[in-house]
């Protein structure tokens, strides 16, 4: 059986963080979560983090993307050599979830020497207030959610690589001998669902919080994490609703609904 690591960037993050646990803890053991932590306090990692996975301790600024994104690498790299076949990176917000018998959990532990490159389907939730009430947080959150549309060019993402990739920042994309690839090797099982939008109220009050802090000069100059640079609330509340003009709004399956257990 390979071996099989997941890795997440985080700083103090109470929006996710448990739903992380609660989902990817069904699927692989504690010793396997990784969270490189990026300066949270030491009550969050002690009640938080620690009961949960190992932790991966960086200096760099969680405000400055490109700074992230290179320790994301080198901590993949560094698990590589120390004996994982397959190290995935996950933001806090997405769930990489496998429609077949086992889910996620038989799909990584049927992983063989053969699987060079894989790649998701993507999708997203969409919270439609008008349609829905909001999310009620202390109960389980996949029975809630109703609405999903599919957006490959952002989360269809190659995470599953036996060998390290040239990623873009942000994991979206490859490059080989300096030329973008496209998805030949998309898996139509394999499913990475990003939460951000899970509810309207919870997602506006937590980009205007990140847009309140100082972002680094490369991350502005790139324009990277645009989204949660947004310091007026209208800019935040049109951007949410981009989608639901641009888009097909699909509901979520009740079977993938009922599945998914958080």
């Amino acid at each position: 059986m390979e071996k099989v690591a997941i890795i997440c960037p985080i700083k103090d993050e109470n929006t996710y963080i448990h739903k992380f646990f609660e989902y990817y803890k069904q699927h692989l053991d504690s010793k396997d979560i990784y969270i490189i932590d990026f300066g949270s306090s030491e009550g969050y990692l002690n009640d938080v983090i620690k009961p949960n996975a190992n932790i991966l301790y960086s200096n760099v600024d969680i405000l400055d993307a490109p700074g992230v994104f290179s320790e994301l690498k080198r901590h993949q790299v560094m698990l590589k050599a120390s004996g994982y076949d397959y190290v995935i990176s996950l933001d806090v917000d997405e769930i990489l979830y496998y429609h077949g018998e086992g889910g996620l959990k038989s799909f990584l532990q049927n992983l063989t020497k053969q699987d060079d490159i894989i790649t998701c389907n993507g999708y997203e939730i969409i919270h439609v207030p008008q349609l829905q009430e909001d999310l009620k947080l202390e109960e389980p959150w996949f029975g809630q959610l109703k609405y999903w549309y599919p957006n490959n060019q952002h989360y269809g993402k190659t995470l599953i690589s036996r060998h390290q990739l040239d990623w873009g920042i942000g994991f979206h994309k490859y490059k080989i001998n300096g030329v973008w690839q496209p998805d030949p090797y998309i898996n139509n099982n394999l499913f990475l669902i990003h939460m951000h939008r899970n509810n309207f109220k919870t997602t506006v009050d937590r980009h205007l919080q990140w847009a309140a802090m100082k972002w680094s000069e490369d991350t502005i100059k790139n324009n990277y994490n645009y989204h949660y640079r947004m310091t007026e609330r209208a800019k935040v509340v049109e951007w949410y609703f981009e989608p639901i003009l641009n888009n097909t709004i699909y509901e979520i399956p009740e079977i993938i609904r009922n599945l998914i257990k958080i």
